[in-house]
């Protein structure tokens, strides 16, 4: 959150030294739940569940994994004020749906990446969290995919808020507080 306001009123080598501190956390909590870290995306980046292998419980993969950023992030206030931004929080979005997989872009530059609506969505749910100060939304795909019995333990509400997602239209979105 508020990256850009960071970024206008640092150098760029203190802004890569908070991002290289920031995705160094993060990507090894990211694998350990067998995500793939798709590609970065200034200080965002965007990953995949279910693929390029196949995962069971994929979706619950996916918010254990935002649960446990989320954590890592607060257990490390410490180094973040270090690093010159007191008050450093994320957003994730989580979305599960249809997408095509594969390698796209021209005979000289090629990149492994997902494409479809689903892509398109959770992207625009993690914009959503800004709005709503959360920190971790999950579209009602990934919600009905989760376990009953694993969605109070993971902090999901139960009760969704719809939402207008710019290109997607009025979708439902259920919190999920990372408990502390």
């Amino acid at each position: 959150r508020d990256f850009s306001t960071f970024a206008r009123s640092h150098s760029p080598q203190e802004v890569t030294c908070l991002l290289n501190a920031y995705f160094s956390a993060i990507v090894p909590v990211i694998e350990r739940h067998d995500g793939v870290i798709n590609q970065y995306m200034g200080d965002g980046m965007m990953v995949l569940f279910n693929a390029p292998r196949a995962l069971e419980n994929h979706a619950l993969r996916a918010v254990e994994a935002a649960v446990a950023m989320v954590h890592e992030v607060h257990t490390m206030k410490v180094k973040w004020k270090e690093l010159g931004i007191s008050e450093f929080r994320i957003g994730i979005g989580i979305n599960t749906g249809h997408t095509v997989v594969g390698v796209v872009g021209s005979p000289t530059r090629l990149d492994y990446t997902a494409i479809g609506d689903a892509v398109n969505a959770a992207a625009r749910i993690e914009a959503e969290n800004k709005a709503l100060a959360s920190e971790i939304l999950i579209s009602e795909s990934t919600w009905k995919l989760l376990p009953h019995q694993q969605r109070q333990p993971l902090g999901c509400a139960e009760t969704p808020q719809r939402v207008e997602v710019k290109g997607v239209g009025a979708i439902n979105v259920f919190e999920v507080v990372a408990r502390t």
